[in-house]
């Protein structure tokens, strides 16, 4: 049961986000070594066997929290390019939402730099998360170049600033520079 794909009665689905709940506050707040399939089956608030019907391992649970993780951001950019607005400004209302949401919950973690290199574990979604958000600023911009080097370089800015604030004011201020209107 462990892959997203099955078709849960609504019941176990419940159940099966409740545990993605706890193993989310698990990793974030004791990082990927810290969390242990006991650790979250006791915040889930369940047996390890229940837990153990839904995800094989931690390692099953660690992907099924960034499944979800990653299609918040992607949501998040996607409604705000389809927001109202200027297109520079809707560009950049995307690209904050998406590493805004990632600095706001990973970064905020004692254990970001942990959990961050454990992408290896996730790198196929991280990458079609990448991938499908220039793909769509390439579109929104006629130019995938564009939407490529923009994206790019949006990821550095994240990666470097020191706040969110930071972060946002410098997305926004290379979107104004880079996307006419």
């Amino acid at each position: 049961m462990s892959g997203a794909n099955i078709s849960l009665s609504p019941l176990k689905a419940a159940r099966r986000e409740k545990i993605i709940d706890a193993a989310e506050r698990m990793f974030l707040s004791y990082g990927f070594r810290g969390t242990t399939v006991e650790g979250i089956a006791e915040a889930a608030g369940i047996s390890k066997v229940t837990l153990y019907a839904y995800f094989h391992a931690k390692d099953a649970a660690f992907e099924a929290v960034a499944a979800r993780f990653f299609e918040t951001l992607r949501t998040a950019a996607m409604a705000a390019l389809g927001g109202p607005g200027r297109r520079s400004a809707r560009v950049a209302a995307a690209l904050i939402a998406k590493h805004g949401i990632l600095f706001d919950t990973v970064r905020a973690s004692p254990h970001a730099a942990e959990l961050l290199a454990a992408r290896a574990k996730v790198a196929a979604r991280l990458d079609a998360l990448g991938t499908g958000l220039i793909v769509t600023l390439g579109a929104v911009l006629n130019d995938a170049q564009a939407g490529r080097i923009l994206y790019n370089a949006t990821v550095g800015i994240s990666d470097a600033a020191a706040t969110r604030n930071d972060m946002a004011a410098d997305i926004t201020r290379l979107v104004a520079a880079m996307v006419p209107d």
